[in-house]
């Protein structure tokens, strides 16, 4: 068995990574308990990109030997990789208990629920190792990231001003304390803050950024696009491809509302080039046939859904940038909804259910009446947290569309909305916008419409499929037509008419995703067929989506 090993790993230090696999497969079945072998079995895996199968024998090795740290964190970083970050979390939780002070470790286990949107678990982690080392600078970055993303202002305050006496002088927690200022729409008192620190520091990344949030407000698009053209050409070579997108695409919407439609769009098409890393279609496509295979009529037979009758959420979805944050503040703008935003609990479930080498959709097949009631009630817990009195509490997260089949099976009295518009202005309004995660597809025009497309037949399929109850929401029409359109959700919701529906826009609530400025404004019809500016860029994206 050892020398299988031995020679495995010669072969494998040589790249002839079949004739390692075969080695290290006869290692393991002449000692099936032995763990080392399934380790390295795994790295060859990993290497040819065999993801799953290289989980499996990760599992295999530490299950064997569950004190062995070397595997754990091999184990948990192949599953954050792989995008399974609920059971990374575990794994590095296990290996955190054999090394309890161990930053690193700390910092691999925050950032697995930072990706599992476990903002509490991940926050509370940062801090704790900023107790062991006060300034230590990535995880300065990486909290103020997440508390900016996750839209914490307060707690993004107390922040700012840890750093200022860690750091005395430095601009950017001043910086920091203006971009929150203009996110809670005190663009004045951010102004002045900025100001003062352009007079004094010069502009830099986090100045720039920061200012490009209340340009408009500050009538100031003009000073903002100098300053941003000026901060690329003197520190372009210096600043990390993130920064530079994220220049970009502050420049691109700046000239899109100046209407310098071909200086935009080469921003953002800049912005989308720094981001994009690839994108791969086939592997959609048959994610999406897997689902449509699987989610048959035959699969939503009465017998094979939970006992679960609680009508509570409501899934707002569809492709980002289709109206689903404008539905939702419509929505909780009513007495009897809560909004809860974009939430993570139907993913978190998927990632229990999904294998990470086999069908998720024969996953889903087989859950039984026992397990579905015990997520139903995981997610309904969950949701109580948010809010335990409201009649409805609203969900909207977009990519629960591919999870309808599941959600069918947990809530069969769930309600859908399902928020629909222009297919060339969707993916066009995705292009320009900068995600903080996900969203790979966006970044590429050809991308985009396959993901598009693909989003498109299995919506179709699920309305053939369902019994769930669903109304659709055109986006354009609802801003032509917007009381018509509320009624109409009203009354889907069984709720009565609340004035309030229709000045959404003055419920102070506070979204946490890149429409957060549009909620806050009367609907305006500046984005209907907004591709027209932009119809000699997009040819391409025109042909590909004709007819959808």
């Amino acid at each position: 068995m050892l020398r299988r090993l031995r020679q495995g790993t010669e072969l494998a230090m040589k790249g002839e990574f079949d004739m390692a696999i075969e080695l290290y497969k006869q290692a393991i079945e002449i000692g099936p308990s032995f763990p080392l072998g399934y380790y390295n079995l795994a790295n060859v895996q990993k290497k040819i990109g065999q993801i799953g199968s290289a989980i499996s024998n990760l599992r295999k090795a530490v299950e064997l030997d569950p004190a062995w740290d070397q595997a754990l964190n091999n184990l948990a970083g192949t599953l954050l990789y792989a995008g399974y970050n609920s059971e990374a979390a575990r794994y590095y939780q296990q290996l955190l208990t054999l090394h309890p002070d161990n930053i690193t470790t700390m910092l691999d286990l925050a950032s697995a629920f930072a990706a599992d949107e476990c903002c509490e678990e991940a926050i509370a982690l940062y801090w704790r190792v900023l107790q062991l080392s006060s300034t230590d600078a990535s995880t300065l970055a990486a909290l103020g990231q997440l508390l900016y993303n996750s839209h914490r202002y307060d707690e993004l305050l107390e922040y700012s001003a840890y750093v200022k006496k860690q750091f005395p002088g430095d601009a950017k927690p001043y910086a920091i304390e203006a971009k929150v200022r203009a996110r809670q729409g005190e663009w004045q008192a951010a102004q002045k803050i900025l100001d003062e620190l352009l007079a004094k520091h010069g502009p830099s990344y986090d100045v720039v950024t920061a200012y490009s949030l209340i340009a408009r407000s500050a009538r100031a698009n003009g000073k903002v696009i100098g300053l941003i053209e000026t901060l690329v050409f003197k520190d372009g070579p210096q600043l990390m491809p993130a920064e530079l997108a994220e220049l970009h695409f502050n420049l691109g919407r700046l000239y899109d509302h100046e209407g310098e439609y071909d200086k935009a769009f080469l921003s953002f098409q800049k912005a989308n080039q720094l981001k994009f890393e690839g994108f791969d279609l086939e592997e959609q496509r048959i994610f999406i046939d897997d689902i449509i295979q699987e989610h048959n009529r035959r699969f939503f037979e009465p017998s094979r859904t939970s006992v679960t009758s609680m009508a509570r959420p409501v899934f707002i979805l569809g492709m980002p940038r289709s109206g689903t944050s404008l539905v939702e503040q419509i929505l909780c703008s009513h007495s009897e909804v809560f909004g809860g935003g974009e939430l993570y609990y139907i993913n978190q479930i998927v990632q229990q259910v999904a294998p990470a080498d086999g069908s998720y959709g024969e996953a889903t097949a087989k859950l039984d009446e026992h397990e579905l009631n015990n997520y139903a009630k995981q997610y309904l817990d969950k949701i109580a947290i948010l809010n335990d009195s409201a009649r409805y509490v609203t969900d909207k997260m977009p990519q629960n569309f591919l999870h309808l089949g599941l959600i069918a099976r947990l809530f069969p009295d769930a309600r859908i909305i399902h928020c629909v518009r222009n297919p060339i202005d969707v993916c066009l309004s995705c292009y320009f916008q900068s995600f903080n995660h996900g969203h790979e597809y966006t970044y590429d025009l050809d991308a985009l419409a396959g993901y598009y497309r693909s989003y498109h037949e299995l919506m179709q399929h699920w309305k053939m499929s369902l019994d769930l109850q669903f109304f659709n929401v055109q986006y354009e029409t609802i801003v032509d037509q917007p009381e018509q359109v509320i009624a109409g959700l009203l009354k889907f919701l069984d709720l009565p008419w609340e004035d309030g529906c229709l000045r959404y826009y003055e419920n102070p609530r506070m979204t946490t995703t890149s429409s957060h400025d549009q909620v806050h404004q009367p609907i305006y019809k500046r984005s209907l067929q907004r591709w027209r500016h932009y119809e000699r860029h997009v040819g391409p994206l025109i042909t590909q989506l004709k007819g959808f």
